[in-house]
């Protein structure tokens, strides 16, 4: 079976939150705003890294919401693979270290 996208699609996501008329402001933040922080936090972080960082704190809203299961119907079937479930809980987990050392840091 193929699947379109493996990566988590934040603008669909987006699109997402819009439909089920939900708050945007989210989508506000700036990744280079937390890569900033981050860079505060750890040292010298990648791109890569905020971006998932951003992503778990899009799927944590999704699922505060009860909206995931439905995100991933309509926009990211990748996402109910076995691959696609171990990248949701690794989006998770860099946004509570993130959200965890950034706590730490401003204590």
């Amino acid at each position: 079976m193929m699947f379109e996208q493996k990566y988590f699609p934040i603008k669909e996501s987006r699109k997402y939150f819009k439909e089920n008329n939900l708050n945007t402001d989210i989508f506000d933040i700036d990744i280079i705003e937390i890569k900033k922080n981050m860079n505060k936090i750890y040292g010298i972080i990648g791109d890569k890294k905020a971006r998932g960082v951003y992503k778990g704190l899009i799927i944590i809203r999704m699922e505060e919401h009860n909206l995931l299961d439905g995100f991933i119907l309509k926009y990211w079937k990748y996402g109910n693979t076995d691959d696609g479930k171990i990248r949701i809980e690794k989006y998770k987990k860099m946004y509570y270290e993130y959200e965890e050392r950034d706590k730490r840091n401003t204590l």
